[in-house]
Parts: C-alpha cells; sequence; structure tokens
C-alpha cells in the first residue's frame, strides 16, 4: 500500500515538473518572440533607410531620428531574461546597447542634436556630404542585430 501510493506521488511530481518546464518554455519563447519581432522591425527600418541613401546623394542635410525611442518591448520583459539563454541575453543586450548608442554615434560624427517639443522626440541632423558615414552606421547596427535576432530564432 505504502509503495503504490510512492508511486502515485512521484508520477504527480512528474507531471507537475513537466508542467512547469511547459510554462517557462512557453513563457522563454513568447519572450523571444517579442524581441525577435522588435529587432526585426528595427533592422527593417534600418535597411531601409540604407536604400534611400544609395539611389541619390541627397542635396540638403538628412533628418535622422533616435530610433532607440521607438523601443517598446525589451523594458518590459528584462525581467524576463532569465528563460532565455546566456548567448542569447548576451546577443540581446549587445543590440539593444547598439540601438541606444546609435544617437550618440551620429552625433559624435559630426550630426547635430534637434530636440523636437512635440512628444520630446530626438532627431539628429547630417550634413549631406556623410551620407556614406550614414549608411555605414546603419549597417553596422544592423549586424549586430541580425545576430541577436538569429540567437532569438535558434531559442
Amino acid at each position: 500500500m505504502v509503495g503504490g501510493c510512492g508511486g502515485e506521488f512521484a508520477a504527480v511530481r512528474g507531471a507537475r515538473h513537466s508542467t512547469l518546464a511547459s510554462f517557462f518554455w512557453i513563457h522563454g519563447r513568447a519572450v523571444a518572440t517579442a524581441l525577435r519581432a522588435e529587432l526585426i522591425r528595427q533592422s527593417r527600418a534600418l535597411l531601409a533607410n540604407v536604400k534611400e541613401l544609395e539611389k541619390s546623394t541627397p542635396e540638403r542635410d538628412l533628418i535622422v531620428p533616435d530610433i532607440a525611442q521607438s523601443l517598446q518591448v525589451l523594458p518590459h520583459v528584462t525581467d524576463k531574461f532569465g528563460l532565455l539563454s546566456g548567448q542569447t541575453i548576451e546577443a540581446v543586450i549587445d543590440a539593444y546597447i547598439v540601438i541606444e548608442q546609435y544617437w550618440s554615434k551620429l552625433i559624435i560624427d559630426g550630426g547635430e542634436a534637434i530636440q523636437m517639443s512635440s512628444g520630446g522626440r530626438r532627431y539628429v541632423k547630417i550634413d549631406s556630404t556623410k551620407v556614406s558615414r550614414l549608411r555605414g552606421a546603419n549597417l553596422g547596427v544592423n549586424d549586430v542585430i541580425q545576430k541577436a535576432i538569429k540567437q532569438l530564432s535558434a531559442e
């Protein structure tokens, strides 16, 4: 009789462990999917900008937004990073760091900071002679983002 109860307990404990593992796996996938979607959106915007820059050389200054201001997902999921692998966390953090530094890098490269009063949006005015630098910055940021997307896809 005692042996029978022990077997039932082990089965319940095993089922509970399986349910808990499924719970964490599902939530980990949800976090990875949300981060991946946000990073894909950033990548598409950067690559669209590169294509526009390749079409023609502008004759006037360019106004470039601070892409970090469009981040919506990351602030809401950092407490769930423990559901992701260490390699994935590292790749995601690297991507978000370069996104955060993008605006500052453009200013360091000679851009002029512009703060819009409506909504607090930040922009950088880039001299039209620095198009190749802007293109390079976009491609560099995109490379880091792509590494994170690849890692999130493997999660």
